[in-house]
């Protein structure tokens, strides 16, 4: 595992390792690792894929905020879609994968996609109300 330096005071414990796979690869934690970090450690940076065309999305932040790092975590009989990845623990036994993929996220069948972009249309979930003129100063949609 890459790490960084330890600092006084983390939340990670670095005395307790948490065995754990991602889309069926072995990786190890600490307890008290953020999915993501624990990921990050383990060297992998692809997280999952976009909606549209599928292209890789990875970590962009471990500040509770991140919308690429979205998972699916299998444990206990239970699978749990779209846990954020860069808020929960890893726990011991988990099996984690990508959402968004067809076929994991390293062998995407939908990967394709991507090399299309240049000839799809834009799409935009704005589009009905800026075409119902909601955006507009004054109008009934728009807030007082």
């Amino acid at each position: 595992m890459s790490r960084v330096a330890q600092i006084p005071g983390e939340l990670i414990d670095r005395t307790r390792t948490v065995d754990f796979s991602f889309e069926g690869r072995r990786c190890q934690g600490f307890a008290g690792d953020t999915i993501s970090s624990a990921l990050a450690a383990n060297g992998i940076n692809v997280l999952g894929r976009s909606f549209k065309y599928h292209r890789p999305r990875g970590l962009l932040s471990a500040a509770n905020h991140d919308v690429n790092a979205m998972v699916q975590v299998r444990a206990g009989g239970r699978s749990v879609p779209n846990v954020r990845a860069d808020v929960a623990a890893v726990q011991a036994g988990w099996d984690i994968h990508a959402v968004n993929t067809r076929g994991g996220v390293s062998a995407d069948r939908l990967a394709f996609l991507n090399r299309l972009s240049p000839i799809l249309p834009v799409a935009s979930t704005t589009r009905p109300f800026t075409a119902s003129g909601c955006f507009r100063a004054g109008s009934a949609c728009s807030a007082p």
